[in-house]
């Protein structure tokens, strides 16, 4: 298991800038917009920016996010898709990037 964390850097009317750190290097920086309802957090127009493709992968991603809802006190977070604009995911071909499909972290239950 590598020694992970997260740092915010803003928040800001709604706006979150960040960085992901694996052992005291930044692997991935993002910013987005979000809000609080409740015991749910909405994040949306998402953008993510790594060394190359699956940087962060699903297990980091997951990290993050339950540091996220721990962070804000929160049970759930909704992602709410962004654009690809990297050329990971195109869309077909002329359309432009691709939407990612929305996401939901939930807290496990102990």
């Amino acid at each position: 298991m590598d020694d992970f964390d997260l740092h915010l850097l803003e928040v800001d009317q709604g706006v979150i800038e960040g960085q992901i750190l694996v052992s005291g290097t930044v692997i991935a920086a993002f910013i987005c917009n979000g809000r609080v309802a409740g015991r749910v957090a909405s994040i949306s127009r998402l953008h993510l920016d790594g060394a190359g493709p699956n940087t962060l992968g699903a297990r980091r991603l997951h990290r993050a996010m339950v540091w996220l809802m721990d962070a804000l006190d929160v049970d759930e977070i909704v992602v709410e898709g962004g654009q690809c604009v990297t050329g990971a995911a195109k869309g077909p071909a002329g359309t432009g990037p691709r939407t990612q499909a929305r996401l939901s972290f939930k807290r496990e239950s102990t």
